[in-house]
């Protein structure tokens, strides 16, 4: 394969990962979301960690993909990563641009691992499916579902508007940079 070749692999390997980050949070939290609140909460539970654990590996793998087909594609064109050594690269219309979607990206990257890590399993371990409260446990744990449900959704939020901030650090940035 040549090296255009692999630049065009790559970019289309970046936008199909950016695409499924994307999609997947929109469905997430546009869809999924008001969903659950319609289901009683032992069954939103089950739903919640299985559709939960998919999507945070889902997703984490489309943010590694996202990061190394970026590096790649910045290593060919450039070749080598000595570029992003170079303060002039980060003065120019590209180099702005590009701050731009990795600086994003690592925003929603740590918001990730901090879904996936933190928050998660805080809500899981609190609404087990096997768990068979009492009526006032009952209302006490619906509560905190909610309280950390909604959290789980904010982060949600907030990963899909970095998201697509960095999506539009990439597309001026392939448009030849930005100011």
């Amino acid at each position: 394969m040549t090296e255009s070749d692999w630049l065009k692999l790559l970019r289309v390997l970046h936008i199909g990962s950016f695409t499924l980050l994307i999609g997947g949070e929109a469905f997430s939290y546009f869809l999924l979301r008001p969903a659950l609140r319609r289901i009683p909460p032992p069954q939103a539970a089950v739903i919640e960690q299985r559709v939960g654990n998919l999507s945070f590996y889902l997703f984490g793998a489309c943010l590694v993909l996202l990061f190394v087909s970026g590096i790649l594609r910045i290593y060919l064109v450039y070749d080598g990563l000595g570029i992003l050594g170079d303060i002039a690269f980060y003065q120019s219309r590209y180099g702005r641009a590009i701050t731009i979607m990795y600086s994003f990206w690592f925003l929603a990257f740590l918001t990730t691992v901090f879904l996936g890590f933190y928050l998660r399993p805080r809500v899981l371990r609190r609404l087990r499916p096997e768990a068979n409260p009492g009526a006032a446990e009952l209302g006490a744990l619906r509560a905190t579902r909610d309280r950390a449900a909604l959290w789980i959704y904010r982060v949600r939020l907030a990963i899909l508007i970095m998201a697509v901030a960095a999506a539009v650090g990439g597309a001026v940035a392939s448009l030849g940079g930005l100011f």
